[in-house]
């Protein structure tokens, strides 16, 4: 009963984000590129 819940709650969320806010996935996936990229840096 809860995944079918969580199913109901989480499909629609990143749908409207696709469709109303595909900017923020991008700038998201930078971000985290950018901190991957870092910490390596940082480790050399």
């Amino acid at each position: 009963m809860l995944s079918g819940k969580t199913g109901q709650i989480d499909h629609p969320i990143p749908v409207q984000i696709d469709l109303y806010c595909p900017e923020i996935i991008y700038i998201s996936q930078f971000c985290l590129l950018v901190l991957v990229s870092s910490k390596r840096f940082l480790q050399k």
